[in-house]
This record gives structure tokens, sequence and C-alpha cells, in this order.
């Protein structure tokens, strides 16, 4: 009983700290206006539309919720979706409420209710047509202001057949936040099909080896050994031992450092033989993703340049495209160069374009004229940057003033494939050197050597967290936005984009990799799958021709939710306490069912805990009454392996764990705070903790070593965890408590007619479990803790 208690008590805290505003007593519901719900003359439902919050999403940074705008509760506060205060990164939210073409809207009408609060800057709402169209002005502007009252919308009969509904809301430059405000619930009025929830795809399991893999560097698969039998390749292999997965984290610039020059073996710097190390890998029957991730210099270095200290907008971790116009900022403008005579350095590959020169106390922005420096007054059609002008320019923003580095023209680019096209390049390259095809044309392999069809590679992966909302505008893709990058990286945008751009154009059977957005978003595939199929089509089997062949999303479990980084405390959690983070693996597959027509393997490129105190830091058990002693260090290793085995059980493809060696040095990674510096399954190799091995690997390795090949098939227990697994005839228990505060326990297995059970156990610092043949009469006691026991049937 206490132990039960701790997990719902836990259970709820989790859930309740990803809702807000929920203790508040609502006023009673008002009466809706519009049609009652009847029957149409066509056989159809009239009235208020049932609408399913999953089948909105946000173009604006990650998770919302959607729910409070159709729960019929009118509180006194407006139902905004939440992003846990981190929306913004676009100049305009745009909200879309899309309806499935099986309800065959007819929209009448739209409801608001207006709550408390007003805003001066309007919410609009725009309709999307079936035929593609987008109607501005059908809708009227919400500006919150009747106050505790219903608004009614009649829509015009010619823009009533409609697949979304979009809202638009302005955000304030200076916070980065809403500026208008949102109606507190919405009703959608019209007639419509009702519609059948399709039924969830089953659930499909690999064997165990594919939950147990890593994100790792160059320097870490030894390709820059050249001898196989030399200690440091001997020692840099035996880390990948019974591994599945190798998700390796590869520069861009390592292989084209110069446009167009592509090296593989060695790389353009590091000295790095990927051909090498994927090669070793292979050999020891693990598998390798390519990342391929941020932009090299001849990229990066078109990016506005800073002359003073706290201005940058070059980073490697921006979009993967250059940036249009050069800018450069100064102090002031009294410290611009003279004569206009701007470093080429400074932008190698856009030399031709005139500079814009920004004063950084002022923010005012000038151009050379050949004789002077001019106040810039007005803007262009093709440069990212904008200035205020007269026609919108006021007292606290004057004409010239700089209003913002990335503008509409980079929105409009950046959901056109072509934008991304030196990205697709590379794919091509590495797509046609590691994949299986070797008929590749010569004419289009731009490496010194010419090698093809190498089949080192399960797949190559597009980039790394591109939604990643932290770096701001200038690295964030929305989903339309990412769509149209994937879709050059998968196939040149359809071959449009040239030859040699795209995966699919290297190798037709080399898997293509989302490369791994941040969160597990639903919407956010959702999102991508709509724009797919507005701009790619169907294929001839009649699905929607997505470019992508894996789904990839990051998870880190936690108490506030499934978000890398979030505003307020949280403490890690493992999977199988969290709430919904297993229900994440069945809903991208039924959202792919569903909307493509077809599912496809899911991946969780980058999970993990770390050693030391931070947010993701696992957790230090001490346990009096039971008796019970977990450093963070052995609750790595336990929650790593508790994590394979819950996610193998739910569904999950290839886990790839965050990260093989810690990223950083820390001189004590045990008291660290830094959050995902110390989740190594090793420590870094040089310092106070050279190579160290952690239990992560140490439990890992074992139970792949014995087990790795068994397929999780059934869920005998959830309290305790009990999970059944097999190898064709030889079956497996898993058994372990899903808390985290020392609990133990007993389980009692029934085995009919079985004589003898062989018990293992994991060993800290050791290469094998500990096995024991135990006699038994039909049933089994196991003794049970929060560390995972094995029983073998015999």
């Amino acid at each position: 009983m206490h132990y039960l208690f701790f997990v719902f008590h836990l259970s709820l805290l989790g859930i309740m700290a990803q809702v807000t505003g929920c203790s508040q007593a609502a006023p009673p519901p008002l009466p809706p206006i519009g049609l009652s719900s009847a029957e149409a003359a066509d056989g159809r439902k009239a009235g208020i539309i049932p609408y399913r919050s999953e089948w909105a999403y946000q173009l604006d940074v990650s998770e919302n919720n959607f729910d409070l705008w159709f729960d019929g509760t009118l509180g006194d506060n407006p139902d905004t979706p939440t992003s846990y205060n981190l929306k913004g990164v676009m100049e305009t939210t745009e909200t879309m409420f899309t309806f499935p073409p099986e309800l065959e809207v007819e929209l009448a009408q739209i409801n608001f209710y207006d709550g408390k609060g007003s805003s001066s800057n309007p919410l609009k709402v725009h309709l999307l047509l079936t035929d593609g169209k987008r109607i501005e002005n059908a809708v009227p502007d919400f500006h919150g202001n009747q106050y505790l009252a219903w608004l009614r919308h009649e829509i015009p009969v010619k823009y009533q057949k409609v697949k979304a509904v979009i809202f638009l809301m302005p955000k304030n430059m200076t916070h980065s936040t809403d500026e208008g405000i949102y109606p507190s619930e919405i009703q959608f009025v019209g007639k419509y099909t009702p519609y059948m929830a399709p039924k969830a795809v089953p659930v499909t399991r690999v064997n165990f080896r594919n939950m147990y893999g890593v994100n790792s560097f160059p320097w870490d698969n030894t390709g820059r050994e050249a001898n196989q039998s030399s200690p440091g390749t001997v020692s840099q292999l035996s880390r990948f031992e019974h591994m599945g997965w190798n998700r390796a984290y590869d520069d861009w610039h390592l292989f084209e450092a110069v446009k167009d020059d592509y090296r593989f073996a060695p790389a353009h710097s590091g000295e790095w033989n990927q051909d090498r190390g994927f090669a070793r890998l292979k050999e020891r029957g693990v598998k390798s993703i390519q990342a391929i991730k941020t932009i090299p210099a001849w990229i990066t270095d078109t990016y506005p340049k800073s002359h003073v200290d706290n201005v940058s907008y070059r980073n490697g971790e921006n979009a993967y495209h250059p940036y249009k116009g050069n800018v450069a900022f100064y102090n002031n403008l009294s410290s611009f160069p003279a004569e206009g005579a701007t470093n080429p350095r400074d932008f190698p590959f856009t030399t031709k374009e005139p500079t814009t020169y920004v004063a950084n106390d002022t923010k005012l922005c000038y151009t050379w004229n050949g004789k002077g420096y001019v106040l810039r007054t007005t803007n262009d059609t093709v440069t990212y940057l904008d200035v205020f002008t007269k026609e919108n320019a006021t007292d606290a923003n004057p004409v010239g003033k700089l209003k913002n580095v990335f503008n509409k023209n980079l929105d409009r680019d950046r959901v056109t494939p072509a934008t991304y096209k030196a990205f697709a390049q590379m794919a091509f390259q590495s797509a046609a050197r590691y994949g299986t095809n070797k008929a590749v044309d010569p004419t289009l392999v731009l490496t010194p050597d010419k090698l093809v069809g190498l089949d080192l590679l399960d797949g190559v992966e597009a980039g790394n967290e591109m939604n990643a909302h932290w770096h701001g505008r200038k690295r964030y893709l929305n989903p339309y936005e990412h769509a149209a990058f994937l879709s050059a990286f998968y196939d040149g945008h359809k071959g449009t984009l040239g030859p040699r751009a795209g995966v699919k154009k290297g190798d037709p059977k080399l898997k293509a990799y989302v490369g791994g957005i941040v969160s597990a978003n639903p919407r956010f595939y959702r999102a991508m799958i709509d724009w797919c199929r507005e701009n790619r089509g169907y294929r001839k089997d009649g699905t929607v021709d997505i470019c992508w062949d894996v789904v990839k999303y990051h998870q880190y479990t936690t108490s506030s939710g499934l978000e890398q980084h979030k505003n307020g405390p949280r403490f890690a959690i493992p999977a199988d306490m969290h709430p919904s983070a297993t229900a994440k693996v069945q809903e991208m597959k039924n959202l792919h069912q569903h909307l493509v027509g077809r599912t496809v393997p899911v991946h969780i490129g980058e999970l993990g805990y770390d050693v030391g105190p931070s947010e993701q830091g696992a957790a230090d058990i001490k346990n009096s009454a039971t008796g019970y002693v977990s450093s963070r260090k052995h609750t790595q290793g336990v929650w790593v392996l508790r994590d394979q085995l819950t996610y193998a059980y739910h569904g999950v493809d290839g886990l790839q764990f965050y990260i093989l060696e810690d990223p950083v040095y820390l001189e004590d990674p045990y008291t660290s705070n830094a959050i995902y510096a110390s989740s190594g399954f090793f420590a870094r190799n040089f310092g106070k903790y050279p190579k160290e091995k952690r239990t992560a690997a140490w439990y890992s390795a074992q139970f792949q070593k014995e087990f790795g090949d068994y397929t999780p098939q059934q869920l005998v227990s959830s309290a305790p965890m009990v999970l059944k697994a097999t190898r064709q005839k030889s079956v497996l228990y898993a058994l372990w408590l899903p808390s985290m505060t020392g609990e133990v326990g007993t389980h009692t297995l029934a085995l009919p007619g079985v004589t003898s059970v062989t018990l293992y156990s994991l060993v800290d610092n050791a290469s094998s479990m500990k096995s024991q043949v135990i006699p038994i009469k039909g049933s089994y006691t196991a003794k049970i803790s929060e560390t995972p026991i094995f029983v073998k049937v015999n």
C-alpha cells in the first residue's frame, strides 16, 4: 500500500505540474448561441462541431495546451495555449485549427467567449478553404473588449467550406510575448459529418538490442586510429560492446569546409576517417546514423558580423542556410570604418552586397554611398534585415532604427526548399558514399577518391533539434519550414534541386531520419504532414509523400513534462514513472497511419540522466527503512536500463542515449549542476576521472550481452513491473519496482510445470551478470527492488 500510494502521488504531481489555472472555480457556463445539434437535410449533423484539440497546432515553439479552449468552462481569464512562457520565437504566433477531411465541414459561424481583459492589438482570424484559398476578412478581429460575453460571427456562404481556421497573434518585439488577447472559449458551428476516430495501430516491438544506443562524436569511433589492434582502438571500440545504435554527431564543416569540396577519409580537419570508424562499428553489429549538424564557416560568415562584444549572430547552431545581406554592428557611428572599408573577410561570400552598418548605441542603420554614411530609410524584398520606415516609425522607434534582423523575407525563404540546397547537396554526398548504391554517376561525386556504395550507414539524419527555440529565430524552424528543409534533404524536393541534392538521389534505399525535434510533440509532425500533403502530394500507393523514413524526437523525462528546457524547478524521473512518456510513441505511429496512410519507425534520439545534481540528475537514494542505497551514478545505470525495458515494450524502434562520453570536461562531474554535462556512460577522457566506465555502461552491456536478442511480449504487471520477453521458445521475465525512493518488495511468478529458473542479477564493474539456477515447483517468489532482476525459465 505504501508503494502504490507513492506512485499514485508522484503521478499526480507530474500531471499537476503540467496544468495551470485549475484551482479557481469557474462561473456557471453561459448557454452557447447558434444552432442546436440536429440532423441536417443531407443526413449530416448541424450544430456545434465537436472539436478535438489534437487537430490543432501552433507554428511557434513546441507543445501547447488547446484543451481549455474547448472544455466548456468559461473562466475569468483567457484560456491561452501555453508553451511554458517561451513563446515568441516568430514575429506572429500562427495557430491552425484544422478539420479532418472526413468531417466535410461547412462552417456557418464562429463563437468566441470574451472573458476579462482587452487589447489594442487584435487577434486576427483567417479561413483556409478546401480549395486552398486563404480568406482574411470573413471574421472580425478579436480585441477582447466585450467582457464576459459571447460574440457570434456569421460566415458568408461562399467561405463556409473550410479545412482550417487560423489565428494570427502579433508579438511584443521587446518581450517576445503575445501582444494581443485570446478568447476564453471557442465554438465552431455548422454542418459536419460525424467523426469516427480511427483505430489505433497495433503495437510492434523490436528486440532489446535496439534500445541500447548512444550519441557520439567522431573522436569516439576510432576512425583516427590507423591500427585496429592498437590499445587506443581496442579501448575505444570496447565502449560500444553489445550496442545496437550509434548516432554520430558529425559536423558539416568536417566534410565540406570549402564549398563543393567534400572530404570524408580523412575529413577536412582532425584527421577523422569516418569510413574506418563506421566500418569498425558495423563489424561489431552497431548500426550508425550520421546526424549531419551545425553549419560550416562559409555559411556562418554570411550572418551579421559583430564588432562589439554584446552582439553576435554568427553561430554554428544557426539554421542551415546562408543569410541574405551584409550587416555589421559597431559601438556607435563614430566607430564605423573609414570610407566604408569593410574587411572583406567579414563577408567572404556576399561581398557584392552593400553592407548595412548598425550603431549599437542607437540601433540606427546606415549605408555607405561612396562619400559618407547615409541613414537607411527603406527596405528591400531581398535582404533579411528591416528598419523602421516613415510608415511605421514612432518617437521610440525613429526612421532608420533596426526593427528586425530576421524579417518576413526570411519567413518566405524558409518555407522554400531551395533555400536549403547546400545542405541537400551535403546529404547527397554522404548517402552516395555510405549507402548501397554503387551506380552513382561519378561526375556528381565531389570527393577526391570518388568512393560510393560503401554500405556503412543505416541512414542519414537531417541535423539536430532544428526547432530549438532557445536559440531564437536565427535557429528555429517552424513545422512548415522544417518540412521544407526535410524535403530538400530527402530527395532535393522531388528532384527539383538538381541531380546531386538529397539522400534519395544518392541512394534510394538509404533511410532519411528527421533531425531529432525538441520534445515529443505529435502536433509538430501533424503540421509537417499537412505541408507535405500540400507541397509534395501523394505517392503512387495513395499515401502522403512525406519526406522522412524514420520519426525522430528527443525526450528527457522530468517532473514537469518532456521538454529539455523549462521555466521553474524540476527533477528527473525514469520513463516508467512518467504519465505520458510512453504514450507519445504510439501517438506518433497512429498519427502517421491516420494522416499519411502508413506508419513509420519511431526513434528517440536523445534521452538520459546526469550523474551530477542537475535538473536532469539521477536521484541520490537512501532509504533507511528498506536499506536500499543508490548513488546518482548507480541510479543513472538503473534508470537507463529501466528505460530500455520500458520503451521496448511500448514500441520504440530505436534509442540513442545522450551521451557516450560527457560532452565537456568537469573537474568533478558528481557535484556539477550543469544540465546534460554529466550524462555520459563514460567520463571525459582526461582529468580527474580518466575514461571511467559508469554503471550505465556496465549494466547496459551486461543485460544486452545476455538478453539483447529477446523481444518483449507482455506486461504481466505494472505494479510491480513484470515484463515477459521471448527468444523463440526461451522465456524471460524482467522485474522491478517503478519508484525512486528505495522501495523493496516481492513478487510471485506463476510458472506451472516449471522445475527450475535461472536468476540473473546486475553486478557493479563487471562484464557479466551474476546467475544462479534455482529449483522451483510451479512458482517462484522473487525479491525485487528498483534495480531490475531477470528470471529465465529453464
